[in-house]
């Protein structure tokens, strides 16, 4: 879990400090939303498209190298490359959505911020219980691993699809109708922690 798997731990707890230094930084500030947006697209332009190319050369790489060690080594070198590279340019278009995301709800003129806060409630709601929906995503990653070409994968449009469908259905159900996500009121239980006190 801290390597390898669908949310590899030492990659996704960067990934989420930069969430939490946008929020610590304020990011309801627009000055820090403007940064925010620009460093995120900057992020984005400079790295997805190398990480892309990187990947798609990894997959030539294992194909040419058969059963050559030191090639299939030098394609997962180029493969991690190319995956880091993704991750830092996908914090960056997550950093522009964020971005427009401060700016439609809490920047934006009366009307503007109803209708927003609106259309994005279910989002909204995925944010309110994030252990419950990574966790779950969790489960169903593992769930749908499957041997495709020699490699090991749950990659598919239909479960991305799904996931981001399902949870923002789950979420919005959940939290309109009972509350709380059902992971976050067991940590707040097990924490000794009154719903007053939160």
């Amino acid at each position: 879990m801290v390597l390898l798997g669908a949310y590899p731990v030492i990659e996704w707890v960067a990934v989420m400090l930069v969430g939490l230094g946008l929020a610590r930084y304020g990011i309801a500030r627009p000055r820090v939303v403007a940064w925010t947006a620009l460093a995120g697209t900057f992020a984005a332009l400079v790295a997805l498209a190398p990480g892309v190319e990187l990947l798609r050369v990894s997959v030539v790489q294992r194909a040419e190298a058969g059963t050559d060690a030191s090639l299939q080594a030098a394609a997962v070198q180029t493969a991690a490359v190319g995956e880091s590279l993704q991750a830092f340019g996908n914090v960056g278009v997550c950093a522009v959505i964020v971005a427009v995301a401060v700016l439609l709800t809490g920047l934006a003129r009366p009307g503007v911020r109803r209708v927003a806060a609106a259309v994005l409630s279910p989002i909204t709601a995925m944010g309110a219980m994030p252990l419950t929906i990574y966790t779950a995503h969790l489960v169903v990653l593992a769930a749908a691993k499957r041997e495709e070409n020699g490699f090991i994968t749950d990659d598919s449009w239909p479960l991305v699809i799904g996931l981001i469908v399902g949870s923002m259905a789950f979420a919005w159900c959940w939290r309109r109708f009972i509350g709380r996500g059902p992971l976050e009121e067991l940590m707040r239980i097990a924490s000794g922690r009154s719903r007053t006190a939160v």
